[in-house]
């Protein structure tokens, strides 16, 4: 059932719209339309039987496994790869100055992020590596990440999240918790130790965040300075300056400005690195050319209904579009637009990107 439900959950997610629009039946042998519907049912089955509540839902026994050959195949056969693995290094670390986090994330095609936390001066070491637990299933959560293998050097977290050892302080059994509920929001995740020397760079990440020291000066105007200019500003290496400069300058909030527009709109986005004014360039480098013929535009024909207007809906990932001529852009159009294309048929979008339009 554990490995059953979830895939009925996965596949729902996957097809909400036709889900939505259609009875669906389940065919499997296994008591799984018993477990969902059971009064007694608990943790994550509750959840998952909440969410297929809204669906026309019919359970009922394979009668022949013909159907099923391929499936079941793929399911004996296929076992899940390294290359969906998230690999997360983790180190804490407590000194007189204050606490640190030092996090290491590899994603599947070996994309490394560095993470630097710095925490209160009151945190004990112990509590340090577990905020360090709870920090990298945090952003790991937020990649969108299923699978995930945390890597920590410290036996103590690792033996008690595992339950191999008690826990006997109540402040550590409350990290200890936390960090299981936040584990199995994700498909699968374990945690392991390794040798303090295999973790060297979350070590060194871990102490430095620790080390940091910020005193801000008296005066308002040097104390706001520091605050801007400051740590907070993430140092960029040199393959990620011509991305970064991309995107600011002509991406989805880009201006196409100017040189000097487009080193402060890089500052303000939190980047920095040691030759941001000598690199800074405007559409010479970083825009593209238009070659527009000169003339006369004609305006677009009159559709029937006298809807001369086109309101169009983009989908950020799968460049879905949903479009409806209007004769008049109105704030009741545009609402019911939005829900008989959008909400209606796809759920409720995350977020919604318009052009400011006084109808929005």
């Amino acid at each position: 059932m554990a490995k059953m439900a979830p895939a009925l959950i996965l596949i729902a997610r996957k097809l909400r719209p036709y889900f939505l629009s259609h009875p669906v039946t389940v065919l499997t042998n296994s008591p799984l339309g018993w477990v969902m519907t059971h009064p007694d049912a608990s943790g994550r089955l509750v959840k998952w039987a909440v969410e297929l509540g809204e669906y026309d839902v019919e359970y009922k026994p394979r009668a022949a496994i013909k159907a099923q050959a391929l499936s079941d195949f793929l399911t004996e056969v296929i076992t899940f790869g390294q290359e969906e693995m998230w690999r997360i290094f983790i180190d804490g670390a407590s000194s007189l100055e204050g606490s640190g986090v030092g996090v290491i994330l590899i994603s599947p095609t070996q994309e490394k992020t560095k993470v630097a936390v710095r925490l209160p001066p009151s945190k004990s070491n112990n509590e340090s590596e577990y905020e360090a637990v709870i920090t990298c299933l945090k952003f790991a959560q937020e990649e969108g990440a299923g699978h995930v293998i945390v890597y920590s050097d410290s036996q103590l977290v690792v033996q008690q999240v595992q339950g191999t050892f008690s826990i006997r302080e109540r402040r550590l059994q409350e990290y200890a918790g936390l960090v299981r509920r936040q584990g199995g929001e994700f498909s699968s995740w374990s945690i392991e130790k390794i040798p303090r020397e295999h973790n060297f760079e979350a070590d060194t990440l871990a102490k430095m965040a620790a080390s940091l020291t910020r005193i801000l000066p008296e005066e308002e105007v040097q104390a706001r300075k520091l605050k801007r200019q400051g740590p907070l500003l993430r140092c960029l290496s040199k393959e990620d300056v011509g991305y970064v400069l991309q995107e600011v300058h002509e991406g989805c909030c880009g201006d196409h400005g100017g040189a000097l527009s487009l080193a402060r709109r890089t500052l303000l986005a939190g980047y920095w690195w040691p030759t941001l004014q000598p690199d800074r360039q405007s559409c010479r480098r970083y825009g593209r050319l238009a070659l527009l013929i000169s003339g006369f535009y004609t305006s677009c024909p009159m559709g029937p209904g006298q809807k001369n207007f086109l309101l169009v809906a983009v989908d950020y990932f799968s460049k879905w579009v949903e479009a409806e001529p209007l004769a008049k852009i109105t704030e009741g159009a545009v609402l019911g637009f939005i829900w008989k294309n959008i909400v209606y048929r796809f759920g409720l979008p995350q977020k919604l990107i318009s052009d400011n339009g006084r109808q929005f």
